[in-house]
């Protein structure tokens, strides 16, 4: 895909092309199709806080995501563009995570995008259904599917995971299975 192809697209689809994008290496030339959302969730602003019933503790590390102009960043490991990591990938290697717990907003693009990048990287996710958020329509009907679809992922209310959360030590030993049909009746 070159840039007049990649414009073409773009405007059939109402989305921003960005052509050049600086990595941290070297600048070079990169077509991203995206849509580029208007500001938002700022950083130091009231939209970027975290929700008073999440308590952050001194030694929880925020992931900063979506800080570029240039590129989106809906992943909570990449930007849209996969050309610059959060750092979130290398600090759950070293605490040697293997299994992620995925809550959050919007699930056709923030949630989904995370749960996509981390099969990638080989984690198995458990998406906490009744604990996220899409924007409505068939965009996210079709995430959820997509999501349940995926190698590694489960899609479990809250309940499901607190009951397996009782067995934490030996949660690997656990036979658990999604009802796809009632994990998202929110």
């Amino acid at each position: 895909l070159d840039a007049a192809e990649a414009e073409d697209k773009a405007s059939e689809a109402s989305v921003a092309v960005v052509a050049s994008v600086v990595t941290e290496e070297e600048e070079e030339e990169v077509v991203v199709l995206q849509r580029l959302w208007p500001v938002h969730c700022v950083a130091g602003s009231a939209g970027a806080d975290l929700v008073l019933e999440l308590v952050a503790l001194p030694r929880d590390d925020i992931v900063r995501k979506g800080t570029r102009r240039d590129v989106d960043g809906y992943s909570a490991f990449f930007d849209n563009g996969r050309l610059h990591a959060t750092g979130l990938h290398k600090r759950l290697q070293a605490e040697g995570v293997s299994r992620l717990l995925v809550t959050g907003l919007a699930t056709e693009y923030c949630v989904l995008w995370t749960i996509r990048d981390a099969v990638r990287l080989g984690y198995q996710v458990w998406v906490v259904a009744d604990a996220i958020r899409g924007m409505g329509g068939p965009e996210e009907a079709s995430a959820l599917a997509e999501m349940a679809a995926l190698p590694g992922v489960l899609l479990l209310t809250s309940e499901q995971v607190i009951s397996a959360a009782a067995a934490w030590p030996h949660v690997n030993m656990l036979a658990l299975t999604a009802d796809h049909e009632d994990t998202h009746g929110v």
